[in-house]
């Protein structure tokens, strides 16, 4: 027997249950926040404050810490404002430029010279939004000037591969299911998509956050 693959499997298990228990006991705050990220998105210009404060919420809940709505969503909101907007703003431009130069190299891939463009910007893309996961946790969290918490959102993910390409996968393949399947999966977008996502980030990041806190005591 493989004792190494057994204990892989178990703590894989473990975790597995742990997110269901939390999205059983917690599944009525999930649906509120989700309501509110999509209410709070329409200005458009809220939506990186919005990401850091829901964030900070479901962090609380993977961390099983006392929170509310009204006592951790908000005041994350108004002190994460500047922050997030200009470091998840710099970082939401750099997917977007990725983005497009895959779209643009992809349909030049006949020619064999702009295969490498194109797996250079389809990195390029999967590393920033890899860092986008930390990013918001982070400047929720985290007291650090907004550089040193973007080098940490791009560095942390090479701490925990396995972890951010596990979360990348699960909230793609869920973002795309509910694209597809649109207008059958129309409440949960409305209800579940965004809150879930933020959760399995919080899941994915939460150990990687904890190395850049300070511990209470040492402030």
């Amino acid at each position: 027997m493989d004792f190494k693959k057994e204990g892989c499997y178990l703590a894989l298990r473990k975790r597995l249950f742990a997110f269901l228990k939390i999205l059983y006991h917690e599944l009525f705050e999930i649906m509120e926040l989700n309501l509110l990220f999509l209410l709070l998105c329409i200005p458009v210009v809220t939506i990186p404050p919005v990401c850091a404060a829901m964030s900070k919420v479901t962090l609380c809940m993977v961390r099983q810490k006392e929170y509310s709505l009204r006592k951790t969503f908000w005041p994350t909101f108004r002190q994460s404002f500047g922050k997030s907007l200009l470091g998840g703003g710099a970082l939401i431009l750099g997917q977007l430029s990725a983005g497009y130069g895959m779209l643009f190299y992809y349909q030049l891939l006949e020619t064999p010279i702009f295969y490498i463009p194109f797996l250079l910007t389809t990195v390029l893309a999967v590393l920033l939004t890899a860092a986008e996961l930390f990013l918001f946790p982070l400047i929720a969290t985290v007291d650090l000037p907004l550089l040193a918490i973007l080098k940490n959102a791009v560095l942390l993910p090479m701490l925990y591969p396995c972890r951010i390409l596990a979360a990348l996968l699960l909230i793609g393949l869920l973002t795309a299911t509910c694209i597809l399947l649109i207008p059958y999966t129309a409440p949960v977008i409305l209800l579940l998509l965004f809150s879930v996502s933020s959760l399995i980030a919080a899941a994915a990041v939460s150990h990687g956050v904890q190395r850049c806190e300070v511990p209470e005591g040492r402030n």
